[in-house]
């Protein structure tokens, strides 16, 4: 059985606002890669749904794909995402964050 980390995006429609997505990573196992991309698009489209807002607006989460990568062979420590955010308050958004920071850690 192999891992694969899939990336799923959604695109969020509401009214004339269709500028908002949803980015989901999830871990699916499969045999091969095409067994896990049935899987993950089968999980894409599950997802999809239409609901009714508290002002009783539509909002749409409408499946757009999804990306797949093999990472049953990685070395400990492999990057598979990372983001760059820039702050007016970096100690709120430090808290925000929910960070394990390590006081006692060495800092290099």
């Amino acid at each position: 059985m192999k891992t694969f980390i899939g990336k799923l995006v959604f695109q969020i429609i509401q009214d004339e606002n269709n500028k908002q997505f949803d980015i989901q990573h999830r871990i699916f196992f499969g045999k091969n890669k095409e067994q896990a991309e049935k899987l993950a698009l089968e999980k894409g489209i599950s997802e999809e749904e239409t609901i009714c807002s508290e002002d009783g607006k539509l909002i749409r989460w409408k499946f757009c794909g999804m990306q797949l990568r093999d990472i049953s062979e990685v070395e400990n420590g492999f990057q598979f995402d990372s983001q760059t955010h820039e702050t007016s308050c970096p100690e709120l958004y430090l808290q925000l964050a929910d960070l394990k920071l390590a006081s006692k850690s060495v800092m290099v």
